[in-house]
């Protein structure tokens, strides 16, 4: 069998790294155990422990070494073949950074969108969906790791939530492959996990580190420092004078307004611009009100946008109740109803703020 060492120094966008991969052509390993060899006091095999001698600590304190100067090791392996062992580590390691503060954020992109989650608990990232959906901000999730980072490539999300204990890929991971990626790199990252390790995570680029259970007032604040909030509302009707009464409200407390005359065209300003809050008239051409809703409920990065439905029709008790589970507010038009919209996109409005 043959042991090889190699060493060499990357340059990266958040700086020069070190990574140490140590390759054998040893037994190898399946999938499951390469899963739990970071464990402590685990190895891949009993039998090892009995031919080869060992504690199983050896790997699980490598790694934790590692993380705490913002590390990671990750192994690579073939039942049969042989295995590598690879560890990264920042070439200097700045302690001041962990000095960071929300306010002092990198700054968005132009154009503001919304959050993304990436927690593998449904529970969680529905918590937090609700938070930010109360403040007026607009979220999409992800339930891994990897599905993360392939949202984050799509979508370029305002900034992301991170939860650190996942299966497969962790936060930690996750976070570096972020902050090593030239088109992600810019994305402010809020940690929220159970663990209690705040300086290693602003030290590999989180904005902050919060941990569970989430105090959703802080987290709202630091996604507002990061610039996470936006100023557009999309208000989709067919009516150019209700359109027109809208936008004067809006723009009076400061709002960018957007227009579109019906579902179709609602829809697709919807998903380029991620608005902050959404006005819909029912009763329309080509989509109705019903199906414009229906359709956000099926895309991710659309169902957690506030909707004011504004409408003539005379609504049945099913429908109402239907648009009650899926709007956070619903008025009718009229003439002694604008003040019941006033102040329905009042309320929403100062939410948003």
């Amino acid at each position: 069998g043959r042991v090889a060492l190699a060493v060499r120094r990357d340059r990266r966008p958040n700086g020069d790294w070190l990574i140490f991969k140590v390759s054998d052509t040893g037994i190898g390993m399946t999938s499951e155990q390469q899963e739990r060899l970071f464990d402590a006091f685990t190895q891949a095999d009993a039998s090892t422990t009995r031919n080869y001698g060992g504690t199983g600590l050896g790997l699980s304190i490598t790694r934790s070494f590692s993380r705490m100067i913002g590390g990671v090791v990750k192994v690579e392996s073939e039942l049969g073949k042989g295995s590598t062992f690879t560890m990264e580590i920042p070439a200097e390691f700045k302690k001041e950074s962990s000095e960071q503060h929300p306010s002092e954020a990198v700054p968005l992109p132009p154009r503001d969108k919304a959050v993304l989650i990436i927690d593998d608990e449904p529970a969680a990232r529905t918590v937090i969906a609700s938070a930010l959906a109360e403040a007026g901000l607009a979220s999409f999730e992800a339930a891994s790791g990897e599905e993360g980072i392939a949202a984050a490539r799509a979508h370029r999300p305002a900034a992301i939530i991170l939860d650190i204990i996942m299966p497969h890929q962790d936060g930690w991971s996750v976070l570096r492959s972020l902050k090593n990626d030239r088109e992600l790199c810019e994305i402010p990252v809020i940690l929220a996990t159970i663990l209690a390790d705040r300086e290693l995570g602003l030290s590999l680029g989180a904005v902050e580190y919060l941990t569970k259970p989430i105090d959703t007032e802080k987290l709202i604040r630091t996604i507002e420092a990061c610039g996470g909030g936006n100023r557009d509302v999309l208000v989709i009707d067919d009516d150019q004078a209700s359109r027109d009464f809208l936008r004067r409200i809006l723009i009076k407390k400061d709002w960018r307004v957007h227009e579109a005359s019906d579902g179709v065209r609602g829809l697709g300003l919807m998903k380029r611009l991620l608005p902050r809050l959404v006005v819909l008239d029912l009763l329309m051409p080509e989509m109705d009100g019903f199906q414009t809703l229906s359709e956000m409920q099926q895309t991710p990065e659309l169902q957690n946008i506030p909707v004011v439905v504004v409408t003539s029709k005379d609504l049945s008790m099913n429908e109402l109740e239907w648009l009650r589970d899926r709007a956070v507010a619903v008025v009718t038009k009229g003439a002694n109803s604008r003040s019941q919209l006033v102040k329905a996109l009042e309320r929403q409005i100062s939410a948003a703020e």
